[in-house]
Formats: structure tokens, C-alpha cells, sequence
């Protein structure tokens, strides 16, 4: 937004208008209010960082200083005008008609932009009073921090034997949004007596880490906030759709003595990590890291729909009824049922299918589920 704002100063310099004096001014107010928002908020400030802190006041400086420039343009053209015709010009070109549509428009649009950040910051300030329901651990050389929650009491087995803690990693979305749940039953009917999970890194509670980022190496700092947490296992490993794939690098890597077990819910096959890591996704996620300042996919549910800091920090999709075929991870189940050689396999009926008839019966998604889920002993 600086870089437009110096743009369109630079560009139009020559035809000072005051309908853009008029935007930019509040454009400049409300930057100024996003300053003042992000410094007075300690999460806020941490979370951008010096490089935010910095970002955003120069936005303000730069801000004033086109005002400042407009100005001083329009009084220096008044006063030639008046030393040589003895009056201010007040008549314009079409082309500079041409010139101050163009920029009032670009302003406009800037300051719609700035709008949506300054409600985006507000949203984010507000969030800032909900705490996560674990701890969040360094990792990385302090670099930042991975959350972690466990729930549960450990148990010993009739040899004396400690009884496995089931650690949870969620597939597409964070455990937040399904899995808790479904561990939290499994805790009050007996069937566990204990489970953890930890969020990745930039999901949920979990700051984001720097690129690049492998699957392994957040495998590898997923394991360090464990053992700060004071976690060493034994685990059984329950995952569902790319969450797979991080645990069984996780079941790799601390070998048979650490992992008694894994439960693999619609696994995703390596195969498919083609798709995942083409260009093209890849490009629309910068895309959408871009314009995520502005808010577009919280602010309609913040608004509109009566979302409150709870649902934007754990449900991590837009809410949607349960088992629909609306819902984030059944649409991702459909487009993700093809093969990669383009036929549709026995499995990728069975997801789409899920999806298909959860709609007319709700009731009989979670049968059709669980018998789609595979263990498997190491």
C-alpha cells in the first residue's frame, strides 16, 4: 500500500485535486489508527514483529508526506498561475480530468484496503484475550513457538507397563477442528486413557515458521515441544489426511520402543504430495498470504454471521453443518478422490461416497468413516 500511495504520487503530482487530498487525508487517519492498534496490543505487536512495527509507521510517514506533497504542488502551480495570468487556473484538460478520475478511483480503492486492515487489526486485538488450551514451547533456537495440549491421566497396564498416550495430528485442518472432539469421547467412554497433539507450525495456536519448511523438519520440531512438554511416549499415532504422512515420518524416526501403534483415518498416499507441492498451488497460496491483511475470509463471519475469538481460533474453515457435503474436508475429499493417473480407485469412491450420502443421512457419516480408517501395528 505504501508503494501505491508513492506510485500514484509521483505519477500524479502535476494535477493536485482535492477530492484526492480529501481520501488520502483519511487514508492517512486511518493507517494512523492501525499504528496505533498494533503498538497498544502486546500479541499484535509480537506477532508482526519490528519488521511489522517498523512496516506500519512507515506506512504513516509516507502517508503524511503525500499529503504534504500535494499541497506544497497545488500552492506552487496557484502561485505561477498568479505571476503570470494574474489568476489561479481553476479550468482543467479532459486528459487531466482523465488524470484525477484515475487517481481519486486508485485512493478510493486504497482507502477501501486500508478499511479492511484496520477491521482485521480490531479482529486480531480481540482475539488476543483468548488463550490456547495448552502450552506453547520454543523450538528452533527460540525461533518460535509450537503449541501443545494433552488431557488425560496416565495409566499402567496389568504388567506394570505404562499404557500408550494417543498423539493426534491433524490432516488438512488442525486437530481443533475433529479430532479433539472425537479424542475427548474416547477419553470419557474408557477407550484412552490419555492423548496429546501438537499443532504444526503457522496452524492454529503454532506460530509459523520460517521458510522453507519441510515435512520432516516440522516433524522434528513437533518432537522438541513434545519433550519440552515432558511427553517421551510410548504413542499410538492417529492421524487423518496429510497428517499421515507427518506421522509416519514421526513413527520413522523414534523407531518400534517409542510407537506401539498408528490409526491412519482416510490416509493420504505419498503419491498424491505431487498435488500438494505443484507450482501452482503453491502460487495461490502466496496469493492468498498476500491479501490475507485485509481479512476477506474472517471479517464476512465476524460481521455477518456471529463468529466469535473461540470459533476463528479453532475451527480454522468457515462453520458449516457437520457431515454436509459443504463442509471444508468433505469438498477436499471429493477433488482429492481422483487417482493420479485420472481413474477414480476403490478408496476415492468410498471418500466421495462419504460425502455423497452424509448429506441425505447425517447420522451414518461417522459408521462410514470409521470403517474407512486402517490400523496398523508396527
Amino acid at each position: 500500500m505504501t508503494f501505491a500511495n508513492l506510485l500514484f504520487t509521483l505519477v500524479f503530482f502535476g494535477v493536485p485535486a482535492k477530492s484526492v487530498r480529501i481520501v488520502a487525508l483519511s487514508m492517512s487517519l486511518v493507517l494512523l489508527l492501525d499504528m496505533v492498534l498494533l503498538l497498544s496490543v502486546q500479541k499484535t505487536r509480537y506477532e508482526e514483529g519490528w519488521v511489522g512495527v517498523v512496516s506500519v509507521i512507515w506506512s504513516v510517514l509516507m502517508s503524511l508526506w503525500a499529503l504534504v506533497v500535494d499541497r506544497t504542488v497545488k500552492w506552487g502551480k496557484e502561485e505561477e498561475e498568479e505571476r503570470l495570468t494574474g489568476r489561479a487556473e481553476t479550468r482543467r484538460t479532459a486528459a487531466e480530468w482523465l488524470m484525477v478520475m484515475v487517481s481519486t478511483i486508485a485512493y478510493i480503492i486504497m482507502l477501501v484496503a486500508a478499511l479492511l486492515i484496520t477491521l482485521s487489526i480490531i479482529l486480531r486485538a480481540v482475539d488476543a484475550g483468548l488463550t490456547a488450551p495448552g502450552q506453547l514451547y520454543w523450538v528452533d533456537d527460540g525461533k518460535y513457538r509450537i503449541h501443545v495440549f494433552c488431557h488425560g491421566e496416565k495409566k499402567l497396564d496389568a504388567t506394570g507397563a505404562e499404557l500408550p498416550t494417543v498423539l493426534l495430528e491433524g490432516g488438512e485442518l488442525p486437530v481443533e477442528h475433529g479430532l479433539w472432539k472425537f479424542a475427548d469421547n474416547a477419553v470419557k467412554n474408557g477407550s484412552i486413557s490419555r492423548y496429546c497433539f501438537t499443532d504444526r507450525p503457522g496452524y492454529a495456536w503454532s506460530e509459523a515458521a520460517p521458510s522453507p519448511l519441510s515435512a520432516g523438519f516440522a516433524t522434528d520440531v513437533l518432537g522438541e515441544a513434545l519433550a519440552q512438554a515432558g511427553e517421551h511416549g510410548p504413542w499410538v499415532l492417529a492421524s487423518a489426511g496429510i497428517g499421515s504422512i507427518y506421522s509416519r515420518i514421526f513413527s520413522s524416526r523414534n523407531g518400534p520402543e517409542a510407537i506401539r501403534g498408528l490409526l491412519l483415518i482416510d490416509p493420504m498416499h505419498e503419491d498424491l504430495l505431487g498435488g500438494v507441492g505443484r507450482p501452482g498451488r503453491g502460487f495461490l497460496l502466496w496469493l492468498r498470504g498476500v491479501i490475507s491483511p485485509l481479512g476477506l475470509d474472517r471479517l464476512p463471519g465476524a460481521l455477518f454471521r456471529g463468529r466469535t475469538s473461540k470459533d476463528r481460533a479453532c475451527t480454522g474453515g468457515p462453520r458449516s453443518r457437520a457431515g454436509s457435503s459443504s463442509s471444508p474436508s468433505c469438498r477436499r475429499a471429493w477433488w482429492r478422490a481422483r487417482s493420479p493417473s485420472g481413474r477414480w480407485t476403490a478408496a476415492a469412491r468410498s471418500s466421495a461416497g462419504r460425502c455423497r450420502s452424509s448429506w441425505s443421512a447425517p447420522g451414518s457419516a461417522s459408521r462410514r468413516t470409521a470403517t474407512g480408517a486402517r490400523s496398523r501395528r508396527t
